[in-house]
């Protein structure tokens, strides 16, 4: 099932009303797409997808990188700007109150802003007539003429104000995962889980009305001629439970024929209409009385009033949702770009005043509500990750903009200018990457005409590069202690270049290409890293995967981008990719091969002088190839997610290769060894590839060294050793 049809289907079957709210835009938006392609307004794969859209305004992107044709900053008025217009007796539209903001009383709102920090930047162009009241408060008028004529035909679209807050902004070493707002979002719209509450009615409703149908049928069974009740009796039973019934779906063991508590609804009913029942009705009913008593005692008996006690108190906590609820507002639903500083401030037991109906005074907040709250906390990086708040690289790309962010403020030496740019930096890398082809790079930053007009107010010194060299650092070693086994996510690659480009460090990084997508060629800079490997990899590193010759021949031309290209396809050919037709698994291969030969920004980080510590990080790599490993080979596992598995296993395992060959040689051979007897009964491809390893470091290349990428079964996924090619399925 395509990703658009599952968002279809989520539309018009998801039990949420929000959840189908938020599938049915996205099948709109995915329409509008289409119709734009069909159109001639749409056209993917360049950086103007949007015709009459230029490349500094942000798109609505789809998944996969395509555009829906909208801008994000346009759309319907927001709540507060229809509260805005009202106060000001404005008209209801976008340019009515774009204008409005350049007017004295506008820029003076603005300007008050600025000062105080208190506005939030959505998205970049919300940051735009805030630049233009900086440029015109400094007295660079032209500066400011220049931003509104390349942003005025879009006055009557895009929302060139930021959102007010009566927040700050919080320190700038601290970060989030969630703001206050979404999470306290996240905690209200918790629904109940249905197999508990269905549990919890079947125990409060339902079991004490068995109790009751029992009362009334155990006289009249107890003995060799069972007859019925008292047909008021009958009557009253019979119209109490109909009403149950409409008020309380939940359960449904009260509506079948084969539950006790069926049989007698369904006696009682019956009775209650016909006065009589048959013989095997009567049969029926006398087995489910006996079994009742039997299972739990007489009608007011110690014994069913002690099981009833027991089911009682197993039930009568609060439910998760309700809880997340009445804590959801202990949160502020304006605090969308702050986090929770103390998040344990809020885990204290409900109060008086907070009680509702279904949450008693005292109730303790639940394990779910905890770890919700846990995503908000703001604090530093390494605090986070201490807590398990950070438990991918991809939460920490997630998390670094805000750290760039403030570097980025300190480049600028009016502070209320810098914050403006942290907030606007931060708004730019929410983004979504557009898909691009012929090797087209994303828009950048200074691409943005309101950003490139507060760009001469930099000043780059010694002090602002060197710090930036070393957040880089930081961050960088961060990758490696924490998630030295996964190769580095794009967006975060984008945030070391961004501090590697105000560092002024010229070292070279490159991204991860998608094998789907691929055009067979590469950019300049690939080669520029290869040339980095040459320098920095270890002899073991260059041994396992035979790349020696390659780099020599690379150098040899330059380490050109043509040769580079030519290299990486041959050596895809060499390692069993088949015929050079386009495949996904054959240009996986020949990225690969790319990766390989620039170890895939290894070398660039220790370029960059980001420290490690080579032999931790060469374990911590192991124990992920593990772990994918056992996940690929679980019983019962997709053949798609087994496969996903063993070729990241065998990503994480050329971070193996590479940190083992930065140790001394006794070192690396000492811990080969130990590393292949915690992995001896885990896989004997493994196994082999640890002995190719420490062959490795004798200058031995092996035939077939272990890699992620095959053209078919996956040799991590089979139990022979012989690593021979096996052909596609």
């Amino acid at each position: 099932m395509s990703y658009v049809e599952q968002q279809l289907l989520a539309a018009v079957d998801h039990p949420d009303p929000t959840t189908r709210e938020r599938a049915e835009n996205r099948a709109l938006a995915w329409v509008s797409h289409l119709a734009g392609v069909l159109t001639g307004a749409i056209t993917t794969g360049t950086r103007t997808p949007v015709r009459d859209l230029p490349t500094w305004v942000t798109l609505d992107v789809l998944h996969g990188g395509f555009a829906s044709g909208e801008a994000a900053a346009g759309g319907p008025l927001s709540d507060d700007e229809h509260d805005l217009a009202r106060d000001l007796d404005l008209p209801a539209s976008r340019a009515a109150l774009n204008a409005w903001h350049l007017s004295d009383q506008g820029r003076a709102r603005l300007g008050t802003m600025l000062d105080e920090g208190r506005y939030v930047v959505v998205h970049p162009e919300n940051a735009v007539l805030l630049v233009v009241t900086w440029l015109v408060r400094t007295g660079d008028t032209d500066a400011a003429v220049s931003v509104l004529e390349q942003v005025g035909p879009f006055m009557d679209q895009l929302r060139f104000y930021p959102v007010a807050t009566k927040h700050a902004e919080p320190p700038s070493d601290h970060v989030f995962r969630r703001s206050e707002a979404v999470t306290r979002a996240a905690l209200a719209s918790r629904a109940p889980n249905p197999r508990v509450e269905a549990q919890r009615e079947a125990l409060t409703v339902w079991a004490p009305f068995a109790d009751e149908l029992l009362a009334l049928w155990w006289p009249v069974t107890d003995g060799d001629a069972p007859t019925v009740p008292d047909h008021v009796a009958l009557v009253d039973a019979a119209a109490r439970y109909r009403a149950l019934a409409i008020r309380h779906t939940r359960s449904t063991a009260h509506t079948s024929r084969t539950t006790n508590l069926g049989v007698l609804v369904a006696a009682t009913v019956s009775a209650a209409e016909t006065g009589a029942l048959s013989r095997g009705e009567r049969s029926q009913v006398t087995h489910a009385v006996r079994s009742m008593v039997a299972k739990r005692g007489l009608p007011g008996s110690a014994d069913l009033i002690e099981a009833r006690e027991l089911q009682r108190k197993s039930v009568e906590k609060p439910s998760h949702a309700a809880v997340a609820q009445v804590v959801a507002e202990r949160l502020d639903t304006k605090a969308t770009h702050r986090g929770v500083p103390d998040p344990k401030a809020l885990l204290v037991p409900i109060t008086t005043p907070e009680a509702t109906p279904e949450v008693p005074t005292g109730a303790v907040v639940p394990p779910s509500v905890v770890r919700t709250l846990a995503l908000a906390a703001q604090a530093t990086i390494e605090e986070l990750h201490e807590r398990g708040v950070v438990p991918s690289a991809e939460v920490l790309a997630e998390l670094v903009p805000q750290l760039v962010g403030a570097q980025h403020a300190a480049t600028y030496p009016d502070p209320a200018l810098g914050l403006l740019m942290a907030r606007t930096y931060r708004a730019f890398r929410d983004r979504r990457s557009l898909l691009l082809t012929d090797l087209s790079a994303q828009v950048r930053l200074g691409e943005l005409p309101w950003v490139a007009a507060a760009d001469q107010y930099r000043a780059v010194d010694d002090a602002t590069r060197d710090a930036a060299a070393s957040a880089l650092r930081r961050i960088g070693a961060l990758y490696l202690q924490w998630f030295g086994g996964t190769p580095l996510p794009n967006p975060l690659l984008v945030e070391l270049e961004a501090l590697a480009r105000q560092a002024e460090l010229d070292v070279p990084l490159v991204p991860e290409l998608a094998a789907d997508i691929f055009q067979d060629t590469f950019s300049r800079r690939f080669g520029a890293t290869a040339a980095l490997v040459a320098e920095h990899a270890g002899p073991a590193y260059v041994a396992y995967y035979g790349l020696g010759d390659d780099l020599h021949d690379l150098a040899l031309h330059g380490y050109d981008r043509e040769t580079f290209a030519r290299l990486c396809r041959r050596r895809a050919t060499e390692a069993g990719s088949g015929p050079a037709r386009w495949s996904v698994s054959r240009n996986g291969m020949v990225i690969e091969q790319a990766q390989l030969l620039t170890s895939h920004n290894l070398a660039s980080l220790a370029a960059l002088g980001v420290p490690t510590d080579p032999e931790s990080t060469a374990r911590l790599a192991f124990a992920e190839v593990q772990r994918l490993i056992r996940s690929a080979r679980r019983p019962g596992a997709a053949h798609h997610l087994a496969m996903s598995d063993a070729r990241a296993a065998g990503l994480a395992w050329r971070h193996v290769v590479w940190f083992t060959a930065l140790l001394p040689e006794a070192r690396a051979l000492a811990l080969i060894d130990e590393l292949t007897t915690s992995a001896s009964d885990l896989s004997p491809r493994l196994t082999a590839a640890l002995a190719d390893l420490g062959a490795a470091h004798t200058r031995t290349t092996p035939d077939a060294p272990l890699l992620g990428w095959s053209n078919g079964p996956h040799p991590l996924l089979t139990l022979a050793v012989d690593p021979v090619r096996q052909p596609t399925e």
